[in-house]
């Protein structure tokens, strides 16, 4: 979880920097810095309450500077027709549903996408918020029917930029650049930029903050020798440290993330180098969450080797072949062949354990949680405390 947020992390701030370094001509540094100081300010003041709150406001800043973004572009092109035109004229296998490149990268990022936003902690902290289950499918199923139409207005101008020979992660801003845009709309797109990152941004410090306490606060509860009155009587001071701890992690993970984006990388292969990783975790991690036979082993090297066979396939940052072997430098091979490998080796290996009679445990009685007891206040605590152990 935290390297692929890690990743998304630098990505999204290479993202920004180099929109407004072609914009108006920030250095990538400055940028990065800004943005991310702003960002982890506000976060570790508010915490998920912040996050979710700016996202509210965000989110009612990118609708509608979309659209304006999509109707200012087609309006400067001369209309949706000669917008497309261009594309129909040199690049017509952009508009055909029979495109097997266009298949197969769709088909890849599919894969990239599902496996990686598994492991995307933001998303688990707003499930875990809402307040049922009633409540989480209603936030998807309205999120889906307004994000759909978004992937496909940017999906339009991508197809706009590509017919008049921009490409790359700033094709649509090359695009505005050469239609020669108004003051006006430099601004409006500037801020649907920062719209967009920041909602991410606030998004995946919460989430790796969150990693960094969970895990703090199971390994000093494992270390503390005390018994259970005391731990409840330092829990809050315990807590208060944890979260003081984590987000000074949080921020010394952010530093090399601001370093990366300086650099300038591509933002699409940084993705893609986390999506492989989770290409390869995705399966024996969810697999351990419902099979009681599933070990730690099996799923670190299960995913190990998945890796590595994904990797054999993986392209290199120009995208041509990292080996010289048939079908590497292709993507959709890379993470099928991480995806497929990891499965197979667990379901294997579980296999294996599952016929072991010395692995094999007897399924938990439920029934036995009626003769446990709850103890509710700290009197009660306190007389089991001092109860023998039985």
């Amino acid at each position: 979880m935290l390297l692929y947020m890690f990743v998304y992390l630098a990505a999204e701030l290479t993202a920004i920097a180099q929109a407004l370094q072609l914009i108006v001509n920030v250095p990538l540094l400055v940028t990065s810095v800004a943005v991310m100081a702003t960002v982890f300010l506000y976060t570790a003041y508010g915490g998920l309450k912040a996050t979710i709150l700016t996202d509210a406001f965000q989110f009612a800043l990118i609708v509608p500077l979309l659209l304006i973004c999509l109707v200012a572009t087609v309006a400067l092109m001369g209309g949706f027709e000669a917008a497309i035109a261009p594309v129909a004229e040199k690049l017509p296998e952009l508009l055909s549903f029979g495109n097997i490149d266009g298949l197969r990268f769709g088909a890849t990022l599919v894969i990239a996408t599902v496996a990686a936003e598994a492991f995307n902690q933001g998303n688990w902290q707003r499930v875990y918020a809402c307040r049922n289950d009633a409540t989480v499918r209603g936030a998807f199923l309205g999120s889906s029917l307004i994000i759909l139409p978004m992937i496909f207005i940017s999906g339009l101008l991508g197809l706009m930029a590509a017919g008049l020979g921009f490409s790359g992660p700033t094709a649509f801003f090359d695009l505005l650049r050469g239609l020669q845009i108004s003051t006006w709309l430099v601004v409006a797109v500037i801020l649907l930029a920062l719209a967009l990152v920041m909602s991410s941004l606030d998004t995946l410090l919460n989430g790796i903050s969150s990693v960094f306490t969970s895990d703090l606060l199971r390994f000093s509860q494992q270390r503390s020798g005390r018994n259970r009155l005391e731990q409840n009587e330092s829990a809050q001071n315990s807590s208060d440290q944890v979260l003081t701890i984590s987000r000074v992690l949080t921020g010394l993970v952010s530093i090399p993330a601001v370093a990366v984006a300086a650099q300038g990388y591509s933002v699409l292969y940084l993705f893609f180098i986390a999506d492989l990783l989770c290409a390869a975790l995705l399966f024996p991690i969810l697999f351990s969450l419902y099979n009681r036979y599933q070990t730690a082993n099996n799923a670190f090297w299960s995913s190990l080797l998945g890796i590595v066979a994904g990797l054999l396939f993986f392209p290199k940052p120009d995208f041509s072949p990292l080996f010289n072997i048939p079908g590497s430098g292709d993507l959709l091979n890379s993470f099928a062949m991480a995806l497929l490998t990891s499965t197979v080796l667990t379901l294997l290996w579980n296999a294996v354990t599952k016929n072991n009679k010395r692995s094999k445990r007897m399924p938990f009685n439920y029934s036995e949680l009626k003769e446990v007891r709850f103890f509710t206040s700290p009197d009660q605590v306190a007389i089991a405390a001092n109860l023998p152990e039985r």
